[in-house]
């Protein structure tokens, strides 16, 4: 079977590599090599581990943050590449609560907001929380 020739090319690379830290490491006794060999796998498994500590439990704002993975992330606008200030979400926030005010006003629309509150008892209260958590 004859080999591709991008394959041919690789192998050359390769035993190029191989002939260059061959020479390099000529002078290196057994117990240099494994010190080195064990200063870089254990530098690699720190920063991977603090890698993934950072992206499940650290926040920039509150230090530690804790969530269930169904919630939604608030998402920057398409034009912006920074996340939202705190101004931006208290203004989400009021207008949530003006929709479910206007939800609990209009007698067609109640049924909704009764339906909505069966399902999540605490939302009022929580969101009262975020606004003057923002607010202030």
């Amino acid at each position: 079977m004859k080999k591709a020739k991008g394959y041919e090319i690789w192998e050359a690379a390769k035993d190029r590599l191989v002939e260059w830290l061959e020479r390099k490491t000529e002078n290196y006794s057994k117990t240099k090599a494994v010190a080195i060999l064990a200063v870089f796998c254990t530098a690699v498994i720190l920063m991977l581990v603090f890698i993934t500590a950072k992206g499940f439990y650290w926040n920039e704002k509150t230090g530690l943050r804790l969530e269930r993975f169904s919630t939604k992330a608030i998402r920057p606008a398409a034009e912006s590449k920074i996340y939202p200030t705190d101004t931006d979400i208290a203004k989400r926030l009021s207008k949530a609560r003006r929709f479910l005010d206007s939800l609990a006003a209009a007698p067609s629309l109640r049924h909704k907001y009764d339906s909505l509150l069966s399902a999540r008892p605490a939302l009022m209260d929580s969101l009262k929380k975020a606004e003057y958590y923002y607010e202030h």
